[in-house]
């Protein structure tokens, strides 16, 4: 509001109340000028000073009793904003409410800002608004509420109940004043059940307005307020709103507890009981929803009432929507936490009283079993199978569908039925709850399954709060628990949920220390008994919570038993199993067993059905029952060769699928993982109820993977489909199996992960509970203890138990045999896994130990069980091992050693156990002993990778297990000591065969381990064994990669062998040997002070046999471990021993190689060629590992006196293989001489002897001989090597090398450069290729090298710059080959150093280099090609001129004074010339013709004009040829015709330039066009003028004249001819501007020359000076001057030739 706004509304009352209305003129006047006197600082101000002025108000009191509609409605808009503002003065607020009284009957927006009004008046004066004046506002919104404008209507509705709950908000305001202790008095005194009760100003407001309310809507007359009626909904969503907003003050304030007792109560009954309309009967629900949760505790009495009329509603004889709205409420009663045991408190527990919770969950019974059809009620529970299903249970309902599951579901819903049938939370409830359909007038239509859902709800509100209240009362108070219990809560609930959820943690006990002094893990005792806490505060609300289930556990019982039988859908079904979860939880910690035990029972039943038929099946092979089973059950699988030996036939199979299997669906599964989660959270207090679960869950285990295995196998088998299911599975269907499948395994998992913190009694129940799964009992300690020191097989302990027989009742006796068994180990081993510190940390007797080995060893050595029993429980006894050894590593050394050594000396007694009667073995049986056998060696690699820093003792043992799979020809046992050991058994191996090829890799896995890990813990004594144990694994054949890796570990020995000698003296540290006998007998001796390094010189002699192997991965692996230890170990060998290891090693295994591979390429087979590729790869190998052993050990090698005879043994074996003529070979040799000669400082060290024999090597295999016919096949990177070779060649020996020599060796280059490729993905145009750059490097190095170098040079390096014009100009250019660009371009460069330097020395001319270098350079001047050019050559040609008139700068001034021969003169100017006509032609490309070329015009221009003012000085010089200036002047001819004349314009030779110079020519009908070059042609024409003009008179001017001038004439008269025979057939047409301007030059040209008087003969009957070109021209002048008579311009400029003859004659 501003004033500016209540200017202009007075201003417009003014306006309107002219001659009407005096007074209201004279008032709002006087408000005007009251308002204008204001100072107008800020709206606050302004409200503040109009809030003291009554007087400003009044002309809108005025207003709003006229009858002018505009009068009224600038008043009320002005009262609306100054109550907004707090502006209205409060005294005058009686008189505002009577005005808008009196406007209630304007229109419709004067009644609308009435309403923005009273809600103003009751934030801004709630304190003025109150007796009589909040009554004046309640009755103007009951005026305006019988508007007939529905807007009008609804509004003043909402206004009406937002200033009652006003009212109540001042009362709750004034309290908060009487508790801060400010006086507030009261108002009145009210008698309240025969107590006088003083109320304060707001109460009493309150007190009269909810009676008055209550009186209106019963239909009587109101006390206080004037209303006159108000409709009995209205009134009653009026107390709903304010008991729902100020519930609070109905507790402190007895007159209105008195109000709800007496008048609400009343009304709430009176509702109930006269069969009121819905809409009366859903108000009044609300109103009782609303009193039980917040005001039982003041109405105990008639809350009992109330809540005996709902049950009474729910009575089968009640109307379906007040039976709805009844369980709605109770549903709420539920939901509240506290609520439903605060009713069984006041109520059931009290004498007398009626017990409301017990009868409603009877009624609850009762209903449920009401109508079976209703909800779907069956065998067992199903889901819906319609369309209307939600996606979202998609695939559930694909799973329940599935025919093919063999009865995997008992049934599904038909999708034909119109009526759904079942509870969903879909359809089964209605879209908004009755109790919150205000809007209906008449009862909703109420789904039939409708109070099944709420019965649903009910049940799970009431486990959510039983567990709520019970569960955190059992958590110790500690503050890892607790967090724990946090985060796993889930929906505010502890208990454990069907997913696996477990917050439950018992108390624990302190941990005790377990033998060595290693501390067992912790373990828990039973959780407390939340009814012994009898100081806990809750503990009233336990003992009730307690008294509740145990006294209505039936009928909770039978209401949820019912519907695990009924249709539900998802949702449901998971909220009634965890409903069964959370009851069992409470009762099982309140330690209630025939509640606890009911609930699971059930939960049991639920999980495993039943079975119809009792039919015997048939036998079945086991591996049709555990294929599947064991992969989805998450245990390992079975092996292919279990698989093998259990194939069932045809006949097996369909007797199978004609048996009845027993069935599981997905409920079936949740209610399993259910149970198996109470096991987890009651697994301390379960005792014997651990059999009733585990019972359950092997039971389960069983019909649930045979019901898979059977579905998939009719899945995979059309024709056992049923009928109408056949070939319509849905998509995902089997995934959606796995998933429910893994879900249970997990809750599986956790529950024997659960046993970890159960006391050891605990524990021992539930491995008894195993054990009478499948009829074992404990046997005695003396009898465990036998069996683990025996490997013989016992037989079982005692007789099947009743379960197992019951078992072989309905599943068959060798398919439930089979389970069982399969069951107990799967069990047995998980268990021994979580338990394992407390099986290895306790006595066997006490923690169960013995009894797992016992039946473990028993199991997998005794050959009467099924092969598949075996193997499982070899899995488990060596999984069991493993960890034991495993969990000690942490232990002292002597306790971990002895656990260590004890586990592999049982692994070792299982191998043992199982070669006995080899002989007696079946087939089948062989290869699971094999299998076994090969978990065994597993065992041992896991041992040794986890505890072989423990042993101490025990490798004999070690390398016995891992040679257990050979079977040795008539070998001795294997001695520890070193004297057994002789020189035949290490030169010759005993021969051996593996017993199984599946047994050399976990062999081998732990023969690797020691290598890499253990070496050092070996004895001495076993380091033989070790070499012979790698050496059997080096010639087995069944492995390929083991044998490398084999190899490899040599690797491993070579270091540990030199380690061990690094420690001996420094003068110990060498061995010399002359032959391999030599060598063996070192390594043999007992206490040699070098045996260590003749066992490491033995290894590498073991190597170098392999390295001749027929297999090339064998035979390269070998070489490569050859020259590893070489250059790991070869700073440390004295030269003593390298010299031995030359001889005795590197050079026999070179020879080898050599032999080899000549012996197979002298076969005339041509399959050979791949073994011939195998062996080159092996010589390559050996010929890097040479090079990098003479890189790295050169200076050792120098040191022999017999080094020249080793390097040309060497040479000669290179020698030997180029000779051959294999690329990858000689690639190899090229790659190695660099490396070998870089390491070569000087020729002094290896001798020039030595380095000539690579330089005959180097030079004589050239890869690009032409003349050799070979298969070798030059690439870029054997030219490379080949080029990086003469690098380091010429690098050695460059100072006795010849010119000759040199010259071979540039050929040589020049061979590899055009006989290279370009490199891929990349061109040689701006950068050279890496050939090109070796290449240029050695041409660099040559520069200062021999007088006649540089001419050798220049020559070499002009090829090199013409490169690129001769693959363009080939008639078949290759592809592949390289452009020459980068390489002609700093070739070029090079040239013109090398030049500049060397310009002065005659032999450059003499020897013709300089000729070669101005023809190359002129050839690249002269591309012109259009077909072949490319731009990069525009720029190669832009570097050759530039180049070239560098070196011509210096060279043409010295060209006189050296005395040149006339020949050698006459070919460098004529090639001087050639340069200048390549300089003014232009490159010719296509670009230059077709874009603009002003840039490379006026390039080639300036170079031109350098290039003339270089040459025209001694052109014309007596020793230069005519010819040449001839030549020269009919290049500028040429290159200065601007239009194209006609072929009869130019002459035919040279001796008749001048013979038709007056010849015209017929006439053209078309232009020729400008030539884009007319800049060049303009300089052209311009030196044409400049030589014939007159200069100094000297001779060689003179003659360059003489040259010049015929051409001169002759340029003049071609274009004076065309203007003769061209303009007159133009007519009228101008002459095209390109040839006029020529013209015109051309004729000022002539007008301004003065030529040499010799130049031109003089014409006859004429004499001139110096105009006698004009002579010459004369007669075409003439003949131009008739036809130019239309071209003034042209006419003049002929004319003046006229003038210039006659006055040279004197006529003029």
């Amino acid at each position: 509001m501003t004033a500016q706004f209540l200017i202009s509304q007075l201003t417009n009352l003014i306006q309107e109340s002219k001659r009407k209305n005096v007074e209201l003129r004279n008032a709002a006047e006087k408000a005007l000028g009251d308002l204008k006197a204001l100072p107008t600082t800020s709206e606050a101000q302004l409200a503040s000073d109009l809030s003291r002025r009554p007087s400003f108000v009044r002309p809108f009191l005025i207003a709003c009793g006229e009858s002018n509609g505009k009068v009224t409605v600038i008043a009320v808009i002005c009262l609306q904003k100054l109550v907004s503002a707090q502006a209205l003065p409060r005294e005058i607020l009686r008189d505002v409410l009577d005005a808008l009284d009196g406007v209630t009957l304007q229109a419709a927006d004067v009644q609308l800002k009435i309403l923005q009004i009273l809600p103003a008046i009751s934030q801004n004066y709630r304190d003025e608004l109150k007796g009589d004046l909040i009554g004046k506002a309640l009755l103007l919104c009951s005026k305006l509420q019988g508007s007939k404008v529905a807007v009008i209507k609804s509004t003043a509705s909402a206004t009406l109940q937002q200033l009652v709950v006003a009212v109540f908000d001042k009362v709750v305001a004034e309290d908060e004043r009487k508790d801060a202790l400010q006086d507030v008095s009261p108002a009145a005194t009210v008698p309240v059940a025969g107590v006088e009760v003083q109320l304060r100003a707001a109460a009493l407001d309150a007190y009269k307005i909810i009676q008055d309310i209550c009186l209106l809507v019963e239909g009587e007359s109101p006390h206080f307020l004037r209303l006159r009626n108000i409709s009995r909904i209205f009134g009653l969503e009026l107390i709903e709103a304010i008991l729902a907003d100020h519930w609070e003050v109905f507790l402190s304030h007895p007159e209105q507890t008195e109000v709800l007792r007496s008048r609400i109560i009343t009304l709430v009954k009176n509702t109930l009981s006269e069969q009121s309309d819905f809409p009366s009967t859903v108000r009044a629900m609300r109103l009782i929803s609303t009193i039980m949760r917040r005001h039982i505790s003041v109405l105990p009495i008639e809350c009992e009432d109330i809540l005996r009329a709902l049950l009474h509603l729910l009575e089968p004889d009640s109307a379906s929507w007040r039976r709805a709205l009844s369980m709605e409420i109770w549903k709420g009663i539920y939901a509240e936490p506290g609520l439903l045991e605060d009713i069984y408190t006041r109520f059931d527990e009290q004498e007398g009283r009626e017990h409301i919770v017990h009868e409603h969950l009877t009624a609850l019974a009762r209903i449920s079993a009401e109508r079976p059809d209703v909800i779907g009620l069956g065998e067992q529970s199903r889901v819906f199978s319609t369309n209307g299903v939600s996606r979202d249970h998609s695939n559930e309902q694909a799973v329940m569908e599935a025919g093919g599951l063999a009865g995997m579901i008992g049934g599904v819903i038909s999708s034909n039925n119109e009526e759904i049938q079942g509870i969903s939370v879909q359809w089964s409830s209605p879209r908004v709850p009755c109790i919150d359909q205000l809007d209906k007038t008449d009862p909703p239509a109420i789904p039939d399954a409708y109070l099944y859902s709420l019965n649903l709800m009910c049940m799970s509100s009431l486990s959510d709060g039983l567990a709520k209240l019970i569960l955190p009362l059992t958590i110790p108070n500690n503050g890892r628990k607790q967090k724990r219990s946090k985060a796993s809560a889930d929906e505010g609930s502890s208990t454990p949920k069907p997913d696996g959820t477990q917050n439950h943690k018992a108390v624990e006990e302190e941990a005790r220390p377990g033998p060595g002094g290693r501390p067992v893990s912790r373990r828990v005792t039973a959780p407390p008994n939340p009814l012994t806490l009898g100081q806990h505060p809750s503990y009233a609300k336990v003992k009730s919570a307690a008294a509740l289930l145990d006294e209505c556990w039936p009928a909770i019982l039978a209401s949820c038993s019912t519907f695990l039988y009924a249709t539900l859908d998802h949702t449901l079904f998971h909220n009634l199993v965890r409903c069964f979860q959370r009851l069992a939880h409470v009762a099982g910690l309140l330690r209630l067993e025939t509640p606890r035990d009911a609930f699971l029972t059930t939960l049991s039943k639920s999980a495993v059905p039943p079975h119809k038929s009792l039919t015997r099946a048939p036998t079945t092979p086991l591996a049709q029952v555990f294929k599947k089973s064991d992969v989805k059950s998450g245990w390992p699988a079975l092996s292919p060769v279990h698989q093998t030996q259990m194939t069932s036939s045809n006949e097996a199979r369909e007797q199978a699928m004609n048996f009845t299997t027993p069935t599981l669906n997905a409920r079936n599964l949740l209610c399993l993982r259910a149970l198996l989660n109470l096991g987890i959270a009651l697994g301390p207090v379960l005792g014997g109820a651990w059999s009733s679960i585990l019972e359950t869950w092997q039971q389960a285990d069983f019909t649930l993977h045979t019901s898979v295995r059977d579905s998939k196998s009719q899945k995979s088998e059309p024709s056992m489909k049923p009928t109408g299911q056949a070939g319509n599975q849905p998509e995902g269907l089997y995934s959606e199996v796995d998933s429910e499948i893994a879900a249970v395994d997990a809750a599986a998992s956790r529950l024997l992960e659960s046993t970890a913190e159960l006391s050891d009694e605990a524990f021992v129940d539930v491995l008894d509970a195993l054990g009478k799964l499948v009829g074992h009992g404990s046997p005695s300690t003396h009898h465990a203890a036998t069996v683990l020191s025996s490997s013989k097989p016992t037989s079982p302990l005692t007789s099947p138990t009743d379960f197992s027989q019951r078992m072989n009742i309905i599943y068959g006796e060798t398919a439930s045999q089979m389970q069982l068994a399969q069951f107990f180990l799967k069990t047995i081993a998980e268990s021994a896994r979580i338990n394992l510190s407390r099986l290895t940390g306790k006595e066997p007797s006490v923690s169960g130990w013995a009894l797992l080995i016992y039946h473990l060893n028993d199991l997998t050595c005794s050959r009467w069980y099924h092969t598949s029993i075996r193997m499982r429980s070899a899995e488990v006894l060596n999984t069991l091992i493993k960890e034991a050894a495993i969990s000690v590593t942490e232990e002292p050394r002597d306790l971990c050693n002895s656990v260590v050594v004890r586990s592999i000396e049982a692994l070792r007694a299982e191998i043992c156990g199982l070669t006995e009667d080899v002989e007696d073995r079946s087939s089948s049986t062989a290869k699971v002993d094999i299998e076994i056998h090969r978990l065994a060696l597993d065992s041992l690699n896991t041992i040794l990778e986890n505890c072989g820093e423990a042993l101490i003792a025990g490798w004999g043992t070690v390398f016995e297990v891992i040679n257990s799979i050979f079977n040795l020809a008539s070998a001795a046992p294997e001695k520890e000591a070193r004297s057994e050991v002789t020189i035949s058994r290490i030169k010759a191996l005993p021969s051996s065969t593996l017993k199984s090829s599946r047994l050399i890799r976990p062999a081998f896995t732990s023969l690797q381990l020691i290598c890499s890990d253990f070496l050092s813990s070996i004895p001495n004594s076993c380091i033989l064994v070790l070499i012979d144990t790698l050496s059997r694994f080096c010639s087995q054949d069944d492995d390929l990669n083991i044998s490398l890796t084999s190899i490899t570990l040599f690797w491993n020995v070579s270091a540990f062998l030199q380690t061990k000698q690094g420690q001996a003296q420094a003068e110990e540290h060498d061995l010399t040997v002359s032959d391999e006998d030599d060598l063996v007998r070192h390594a043999t001796l007992e206490d040699g002070h070098n045996t260590e390094l003749s066992l490491w010189m033995l290894l590498l002699l073991r190597l170098t046999d392999v390295a001749i192997n027929s297999r090339p991965d064998i035979r390269n692996g070998a070489v490569q471990s050859i020259f590893r230890i070489f250059d790991a170990y070869g700073d440390q060998l004295g030269s003593e021993t390298w010299r031995s290891c030359l001889r005795v090693v590197i050079f026999k295994l070179i020879e080898e190689n050599i032999r080899h591979r000549e012996e197979i390429e002298t076969c005339s087979d041509r399959s050979i060629d791949q073994d011939m590729k195998a062996w080159d790869e092996t010589v390559v190998m050996i010929l890097k590992g040479i090079a990098g052993l003479f890189v790295n050990q050169m200076q050792v090698f120098v040191q022999h006196q017999d080094f020249p005879e080793s390097w040309a043994r060497l040479i000669r074996y290179l020698e030997r293989i180029l000779a051959r003529r294999r690329h990858d070979l000689t690639l190899a040799i090229f790659t190695a001489l660099p490396q070998i000669l870089g390491n070569i400082t000087s020729a002094e060290q290896v001798g020039m002897s030595s380095l000539h024999l690579v330089w005959m090597l180097w030079i004589k295999h050239t890869p690009v001989d032409a003349d050799v016919i070979s298969d070798l096949n030059p690439d870029q990177v054997l030219l490379v090597a080949y080029i990086r070779t003469c690098k380091d060649i010429h690098r050695l020996i460059k100072h006795t090398l010849t010119d000759e020599h040199i010259d071979k060796i540039l050929k040589a280059l020049y061979d590899c450069v055009i006989s290279s490729e370009a490199p891929a993905y990349t061109a040689d145009v701006e950068k050279l290729t890496p050939l090109q750059s070796e290449v240029f490097e050695i041409i660099v190095s040559f520069r200062n090298d021999g007088s006649k170098l540089p001419s050798t040079l220049v020559c070499w390096l002009a090829r090199f710059i013409a490169l690129p014009i001769d693959r363009i100009q080939q008639s078949q250019p290759n592809n592949r080959s390289p452009t020459f660009l980068a390489l002609a371009s700093i070739s070029m460069s090079f040239m013109q150093s090398v030049l500049l330097d060397y310009v002065q020395l005659k032999g450059l001319y003499d020897q013709g280099a300089f000729v070669s270098a101005l023809r190359a350079l002129g050839k690249t001047i002269n591309i012109y090609d259009l077909t072949v050019s490319r731009p990069r050559h525009n720029t190669l040609r832009s570097m050759a001129i530039t180049s070239s008139l560098t070196i011509l700068a210096s060279a043409i001034p010295s060209l006189r004074g050296l005395g040149l021969e006339e020949q050698v003169s006459q070919q460098i100017w004529y090639c001087i010339i050639d340069l200048g006509s390549g300089l003014l032609k232009g490159s010719g490309h296509v670009e230059d013709i077709r874009g603009d070329q002003l840039p490379g015009q006026q390039f080639d221009m300036n170079a031109f004009i350098t290039f003339r003012n270089l040459i025209t000085p001694i052109l014309g010089s007596p020793t230069i040829a005519d010819d040449t200036r001839y030549t020269y002047a009919e290049s500028l001819f040429s290159n200065s015709l601007i239009h194209q004349p006609e072929p009869s314009d130019l002459p035919n030779s040279r001796k008749e330039i001048l013979e038709d110079l007056y010849d015209i020519r017929i006439g053209r009908t078309y232009d020729p066009p400008a030539s884009k070059r007319a800049l060049i042609a303009y300089v052209c024409l311009d030196e044409l003028f400049s030589l014939v003009a007159r200069h100094d008179g000297s001779p060689e001017r003179i003659k360059l004249a003489q040259v010049a001038a015929p051409f001169l004439i002759l340029r003049a008269a071609i274009t004076l001819r065309g203007y003769i025979a061209d303009q007159p057939l133009r007519g009228r047409m101008p002459q095209p501007s390109s040839q006029r301007r020529e013209l015109l030059y051309i004729i000022q040209k002539l007008l301004a020359l003065e030529c040499e008087t010799p130049a031109i003969p003089n014409t006859p009957g004429a004499q001139s000076e110096h105009r006698k070109h004009l002579h010459r021209i004369l007669p075409l002048v003439s003949r131009a001057v008739k036809v130019a008579y239309r071209d003034e311009k042209v006419l003049g400029e002929l004319s003046r030739v006229f003038e210039l003859v006659s006055e040279e004659m004197g006529v003029a």
